[in-house]
């Protein structure tokens, strides 16, 4: 099998990136297939930490294209109740991020399988990596809010699904990621603890004090669970 995906031209790198001991992120199958993989471009999906994608492709030498031949392209389909990216046939958007004449290539590549109305965001490869664990923050960030004021409501008995009804109503705020079930109490799943964990390992507390109470909130929250 891996000297037949060796033929192709491109390939995309969808293998786990899970929580390691002490919350960093676990690089451990992706270097694996980096250890074999030999095609011309190499694009990443799995969530990895920032400035990962940079340094594999230093170490990625290939004779048709030379050094930095590996991009990043996050994903986001996203988890939970009919997640609204998880149902299109393409997304609305791809950043791709890597150095300019690989960025290039993927789009060639990318524009293959989406059509034009998939608008693609080209940046470096730090950039890419930094903006889908901004995702993850915000969305674990909303979460909370709508946690915190689930218990606000029942703290002055107050009804939350009309509080919350009328408070989305504000387009800056909107609706997404607003539901609270008591019996799954804030953020979990396989993509929102693990990658928090691992961007507060990078980064520190002292860098993202919100990552960090935000992490702290969610263990009361989830600890709420009926």
């Amino acid at each position: 099998a891996q000297a037949e995906l060796n033929q192709c031209d491109a390939a995309f790198v969808c293998v786990p990136s899970p929580m390691a001991e002490g919350g960093s992120c676990d690089l451990a199958a992706i270097n694996d297939v980096f250890a074999w993989l030999n095609v011309p471009l190499a694009i990443i999906r799995s969530t990895v930490p920032p400035g990962t994608t940079e340094k594999i492709a230093g170490l990625y030498p290939r004779a048709s294209s030379g050094r930095g031949n590996v991009v990043f392209v996050p994903e986001f389909i996203g988890e939970g109740v009919n997640a609204p990216y998880a149902q299109m046939k393409q997304p609305p958007f791809l950043i791709i991020g890597g150095r300019p004449k690989a960025r290039e290539h993927a789009g060639q590549v990318l524009a293959q399988i989406y059509n034009s109305e998939c608008e693609f965001v080209y940046t470096d490869a730090t950039t890419a990596e930094v903006a889908k664990y901004a995702e993850n923050l915000f969305i674990a960030l909303k979460v909370s809010w709508a946690n915190d004021l689930y218990d606000i409501c029942q703290k002055v008995g107050t009804d939350f699904g009309q509080m919350m009804n009328a408070v989305t109503h504000d387009y800056r705020i909107g609706r997404s990621h607003t539901h609270v079930y008591p019996d799954n109490r804030g953020w979990a799943g396989k993509c929102l603890p693990k990658d928090l964990f691992a961007l507060l390992s990078v980064v520190g507390n002292e860098t993202a004090p919100l990552l960090g109470m935000l992490i702290a909130a969610n263990e009361i929250h989830r600890g709420r669970n009926v």
